[in-house]
């Protein structure tokens, strides 16, 4: 689920149906299922993803360094730049090849639905009190 897709389920989700706070309360922890289900699916693609980072870093050293082996090379589908990079400067190499800055990009993205989701969370963790304050607050206005 991308972020325009999980904003757009919680603009639907966030409504609260003040004639229906029965409901709406009951309907708390299937919101936080929903949102938590989403939470954990993003927690292990960004492990994924940064496990994949790793490993590209590793390969994109040993690429910069040109220590692969031709067979490697050709896995990767990589070629040997025709310049020589001197070790000091393989990790600025590595950090702007152009597989990295997407996948650094794919691990940002994925921080920021995190968050996103956290927020959510939080919200719909707080929806009870604020249903049971609402229905308080309609008692007092009743006189009661």
């Amino acid at each position: 689920m991308n972020i325009e897709e999980i904003q757009s389920e919680w603009s639907k989700d966030s409504n609260v149906d003040k004639f229906r706070l029965t409901e709406e309360s009951l309907n708390v922890p299937k919101l936080h299922e929903k949102y938590y289900r989403l939470y954990f699916e993003e927690r292990m693609r960004l492990h994924k993803l940064k496990m994949h980072h790793d490993e590209l870093e590793h390969i994109l050293t040993d690429f910069f360094k040109k220590n692969l082996t031709t067979e490697e090379l050709a896995e990767y589908d990589l070629e040997y730049p025709d310049k020589k990079i001197m070790n000091a400067d393989v990790p600025r190499h590595v950090m702007n090849h152009k597989d990295m800055v997407e996948l650094n990009m794919k691990i940002a993205v994925c921080q920021e639905k995190l968050e996103m989701i956290k927020s959510i969370l939080k919200q719909v963790d707080q929806r009870s009190f604020q249903i049971n304050n609402a229905i308080k607050n309609r008692i007092f206005e009743a006189g009661g």
